[in-house]
Parts: structure tokens; sequence; C-alpha cells
């Protein structure tokens, strides 16, 4: 380690120490893992930004349900994006075996395999980032029971008493 890194160490501990009323937590992440989590989440906003402006633009997420589909229709992508992958992993070791056997397609087919799951392992974060961001706006904009009652007018003002007693038992039935 460089002085310099030394020194950003030692003040991102302090900092850490100070925020976390006395527990002490060290990142011990790599810069380049940290930059790579940025980078894909610039290209899951990417993503994002160009399924919303897509014609016809999708729906709103309203309820779990529908949230539920999505996720399902990208969970099969995925898995048959993976199954593609299997498949490739098996062509690559069948040239294992046989040195007359060229691996460079194997190869090739892999990486592209392996670059489709990719892309739709981004699509599905950025569909759900989508679902979590128009489902808490649903919930947000949903009024509670009570304040629907309110604003229905489903309250009434109370009746006055007449006649009553700072001793009288409201509990009891009347006869």
């Amino acid at each position: 380690m460089t002085g310099e890194q030394l020194e950003q160490a030692a003040a991102e501990a302090k900092r850490l120490m100070e925020e976390s009323c006395g527990q002490m937590a060290i990142d011990m992440t790599l810069a380049s893992d940290r930059d790579m989590k940025e980078n894909l989440e610039t290209i899951i906003e990417f993503r994002l930004q160009t399924l919303l402006g897509a014609y016809p633009p999708p729906f709103d997420v309203r309820n779990r349900h529908e949230a539920y589909g999505i996720a399902a229709e990208n969970f099969c992508q995925a898995n048959a994006s993976v199954k593609k992958i299997r498949g490739d992993m098996g062509l690559l070791l069948t040239t294992l075996g046989d040195p007359n056997r060229p691996a460079l397609e194997a190869v090739g087919s892999l990486l592209n395999s392996a670059t489709l799951a990719a892309l739709d392992a981004i699509t599905m974060a950025a569909e759900m980032k989508k679902a979590m961001t128009d489902l808490y706006a649903a919930e947000r904009s949903e009024p509670t029971p009570l304040e629907e009652l309110a604003e229905g007018g489903g309250f009434e003002e109370a009746e006055e008493l007449e006649d009553m007693d700072a001793d009288t038992d409201f509990d009891e039935e009347d006869e």
C-alpha cells in the first residue's frame, strides 16, 4: 500500500467509527469491485431508461401480483440463458478429451451465452427497479382506511349527552 492509500484507509476508519456510535466496521472491498458495482448500477439505470423510452411505454406496476408476473417472466429468460451456458460448458468440456477438436468455437459460444445471460440479468434488475419504484409510489398514494373514512364523511359528530352524572357507567346496559 502506498502512503496515500494508508491515509485514505485511516480516514475511512475514523469516519466509520464516528458514524457508528462506537461500532467499527471496515470495508475491505477492493476499489475495483466497488467501481464494478457502481458501473453495474449505471448500466442498470441506463437499461431502465431504455425500457421507459420504448414505445409503447411499459405500464405501471400496481400490485405485487403484477410485480411477480414481471419477475417470473424475467426469471424464465435468465434461466434459459443459464441453460445455454451449461450446454456451452459441456461443449467446451468435450474439447478437453480430443486434442484435434478446436476449442475456439466452444469458447466463443460460451462468451456469447454469458453475455446474453448478463444482459438478461441486467434487464431483470432494471425491471425490478421499475417495479419497486411503481409499488412504492402506489403505496404512498393509496389512502389508508382512516383517511378514506375522513374524506368520505364516514365519521359523525358525537351527540351531546344530557342529564348524565359524572358517576354514570357507560358500560352498563340500559334497563
